[in-house]
């Protein structure tokens, strides 16, 4: 989705809640993300190569 995001000239995408990781409310706490996730790594990367601006909604 960002792919297709960034080639049709998009400068923002969005995720919605527990989009990323699914929405399993009884597994929320063991998906929890923190502020320096290693797993939102991928997302900074294409963010700052592609200039653009991303919104991830997950579990903290």
């Amino acid at each position: 989705m960002i792919n297709t995001a960034i080639e049709h000239g998009a400068s923002a995408i969005f995720f919605p809640e527990l989009s990323i990781t699914g929405y399993e409310p009884a597994s929320a706490q063991d998906l929890a993300f923190e502020k320096d996730d290693i797993r939102l790594d991928v997302f900074h990367e294409l963010s700052d190569t592609n200039n653009i601006v991303m919104g991830v909604g997950l579990p903290t």
